[in-house]
């Protein structure tokens, strides 16, 4: 653990974060418990820093640009060092973990682009700074039932967000948006709590919230919008923010055009292998040994939750549907537990 210092105090994901910079719509906390990573937010580029300098790094992992980032790696004595980096051709954003997952040094190439940071941040980087602690993550978004949890898994752009807000604007509570972070213990897996927002395209939210006006940008080169989830006295849109046991994984399949309401269907305990597996967050990061021990956990999972496929139609009008079609599916599991 680190010595606790004078920064601002977050918690996401069950992590005591100290960063050095307030987050833009995000509420401190006030806590005495050790901290777990410290984040420098440092801005503009140093280039006299040796973490910035090329020849410190190795040959980028070339698999992994196809999602958008460079993925770097150094070998140092205390262990492997990580860099993130996303650039445009003008703009440049990056951040490096340490080896155990403990420092996070965030850089980008000029001011205006800190909005930008912070969502690479609390996306793409929290969720391979967890893999990096051993965390099993999913690329899901979790919303509460009655006091338990359920994911809704699926690769960018399945509409696990859009799902979510259809739930959340029925009463829903949201627990995480884009990564489930599972904490097992004797006899269940438990969901962290992630933070108070939900990321929606535009088509999305004025389908399911009204209007985009008021909502603010995820980052400058996204149309993507910010739900805040921490406002008080408001019927919907509310934030869980304490770990909840899941109960059932429901898998995102293609959008079908014949589809007038939502469908759920089972799957065998392979084909929820598979699905959890294809969906799981961040493997580029782990050791031989976390894949073995990502591997008995996602046996474990689907063994004891139940995981089901959740067809939906193409078309935004028909998200209410959701609501309804699941709870039935929950409560059909519940009577077989």
């Amino acid at each position: 653990m680190l010595i606790k210092n004078d920064n601002y105090s977050y918690q996401f994901y069950g992590l005591n974060l100290s960063i050095n910079r307030l987050l833009p719509g995000l509420a401190t906390v006030n806590s005495s418990a050790p901290i777990d990573v410290a984040i420098h937010l440092v801005g503009e580029q140093q280039s006299q820093l040796p973490l910035l300098d090329q020849a410190f790094w190795n040959v980028p992992l070339e698999w992994y640009q196809q999602t958008g980032f460079h993925l770097w790696t150094t070998h140092r004595d205390d262990g492997i060092y990580w860099r993130i980096r996303s650039f445009d051709g003008v703009d440049c954003l990056e951040f490096i973990l340490n080896p155990d997952g403990s420092q996070v040094w965030g850089f980008w190439s000029r001011d205006a682009l800190f909005t930008d940071a912070v969502s690479l941040l609390l996306g793409c980087v929290l969720g391979h700074l967890l893999r990096l602690r051993g965390v099993t993550c999913l690329h899901a978004s979790v919303v509460a039932v009655d006091g338990s949890a359920i994911a809704i898994l699926g690769q960018s752009g399945a509409g696990k967000s859009t799902t979510a807000a259809a739930l959340a604007s029925r009463g829903f509570s949201v627990l995480a948006d884009d990564i489930a972070a599972l904490v097992p213990d004797e006899k269940r897996f438990w969901v962290q709590s992630a933070y108070p927002r939900l990321r929606l395209w535009p088509n999305s939210v004025n389908a399911i919230h009204g209007s985009i006006e008021d909502l603010s940008l995820v980052s400058t080169s996204l149309d993507k919008r910010f739900i805040d989830l921490q406002i008080k006295d408001r019927e919907h849109w509310q934030f869980q923010s304490g770990a909840l046991p899941l109960i059932a994984v429901y898998i995102l399949g293609e959008r079908d055009q014949n589809l007038t309401a939502p469908i759920i269907n089972s799957l065998s305990l392979p084909e929820a292998m598979k699905h959890l597996m294809f969906n799981s967050y961040g493997r580029a990061f782990l050791t031989p040994q976390q894949c073995r021990q990502e591997f008995q956990e996602l046996g474990q999972l689907a063994k004891t939750v139940p995981v089901r496929e959740l067809l939906l139609p193409d078309n935004l009008g028909n998200l209410g549907q959701i609501y309804d079609v699941i709870l039935e599916n929950l409560r059909l599991i519940h009577t077989l537990v």
